[in-house]
């Protein structure tokens, strides 16, 4: 090989070598890449400056603001907000890591979940034939306490892996990315928020009372004398009555075991929008000395329910009793209820839930609804007129048995 030729191999190779140099630095669309580092490196700085975040998506919009230590959430009232689940969304945004650029094609944006959402306003009145599906993406935008934007994010799908990574695109630039990291952002507003009312475990159930708002009826009383008993029985059951089965009338009692809500109101304005003839009670006492009650409303169909809790008295006995006061003992468990009682109003308080239907239905239950005609007692044959004391005198009139066998045959003396 020639001087010339080995001179034109090298040259060719140092072209090569800065092509492959340019394409290893730029993303799919051409757009430079740059180094790997935090993706959105002011964040890290002021992550604690968080004062608000705004996130859209095409299920909605949820405005979550702190307050004090606290957040909430505007659109439910200002009902509280895991505080944990707004922590992990900003650091979350603040520790991912840029691994390449991706798309800058808005028909492609839809790919990774980072295209504009749809507003649900947008959506046609009339209901689809299919439901809509789930977001796959939503916009996140963080404030600080003047209302300056610290930074708008479309945050779009995961791509699963070790590590995993995330599809983001700054708001208003083209080009999306490829971040390491994870960022899990609720797109819906209960997703923000822990659903649950309360759990209050069967095992601690005494009692459950139900009174309807119009005196109608009467209060329907279901109860166990003992933690032992193991199933409830309702009180005063009319005569000629019984009850349908065990599993019937233990719904009522268990109405406050894990009970969550499908919606968050102030409780006012429930209030305002139901009617105040149709409102019940429910109540439930515990073996401990908790007691719960609900005031339940109805408002378009389903029913709402605010909570109120209490504890019962300590009987006298219960608190001189030797061994009263060690753990465990009547006064201990009566403190606790108070305690319990105290932080169940803490947080409901001022908020009315809607209670999914299944549960409801037991809140509101009646009587009738409860039991069954009583059967009637069977007998081996039939049955003979009866004395006035109410026992069978004899066989069925006109057959060959009496039911007497020293009465005289006729005709006989």
């Amino acid at each position: 090989m020639n001087t010339k030729t080995v001179a034109f191999v090298v040259a060719g190779a140092a072209i090569l070598a800065a092509a492959a140099l340019v394409v290893s630095r730029s993303g799919p669309d051409g757009a430079a890449q740059n180094p790997p580092g935090p993706m959105f490196p002011a964040l890290a700085d002021r992550a604690d400056s968080v004062a608000s975040m705004v996130v859209e998506s095409s299920s909605g919009r949820a405005t979550i603001q702190r307050a004090g230590s606290n957040w909430t959430l505007s659109e439910k009232g200002g009902y509280p907000v895991k505080a944990d689940r707004v922590r992990e969304v900003v650091v979350g945004l603040a520790q991912l890591r840029s691994i390449e650029p991706k798309t800058s094609r808005p028909d492609r944006y839809a790919e990774i979940g980072v295209e504009e959402p749809s507003p649900p306003d947008t959506v046609a009145s009339e209901a689809p034939a299919t439901p809509p599906a789930a977001p796959r993406g939503a916009r996140v935008t963080l404030r600080d306490p003047s209302g300056a934007t610290i930074l708008s994010v479309l945050v779009g799908t995961q791509r699963m892996g070790n590590p995993p990574a995330t599809f983001v695109r700054t708001d208003g630039e083209a080009t999306s990315w490829l971040a390491e990291g994870r960022v899990e952002v609720p797109k819906d507003l209960l997703g923000w928020i822990d659903t649950q009312v309360v759990n209050l475990v069967r095992d601690r159930v005494r009692s459950a009372t139900i009174t309807p708002g119009r005196a109608d009826g009467g209060s329907l009383v279901i109860r166990r004398e003992r933690r032992e008993d193991t199933n409830f029985t309702i009180q005063d059951l009319p005569p000629g009555k019984a009850p349908k089965n065990a599993w019937d009338v233990d719904q009522p009692a268990t109405v406050f075991s894990w009970l969550n809500f499908e919606d968050v109101r102030p409780a006012a304005e429930i209030a305002n929008r139901s009617d105040s003839a149709e409102s019940s009670s429910y109540r439930v006492e515990t073996f401990d000395g908790l007691v719960i009650e609900a005031t339940v409303f109805q408002v378009g169909g389903r029913q709402w329910a605010t909570i109120e809790a209490s504890s019962l008295d300590v009987p006298e006995a219960a608190t001189t009793a030797e061994g009263s006061d060690t753990p465990g003992g009547e006064a201990d468990k009566a403190r606790d209820a108070r305690t319990e009682a105290a932080l169940l109003n803490d947080r409901h308080a001022g908020w009315a839930y809607l209670i999914p239907e299944h549960k409801a239905l037991s809140m509101v239950a009646r009587l009738e609804s409860l039991v069954i005609e009583a059967p009637e007692r069977a007998h081996d044959g039939p049955a003979g007129p009866m004395d006035p004391s109410g026992e069978v005198r004899g066989g069925v009139p006109g057959s060959d048995e009496t039911g007497d066998e020293d009465a005289p045959e006729v005709g006989e003396g």
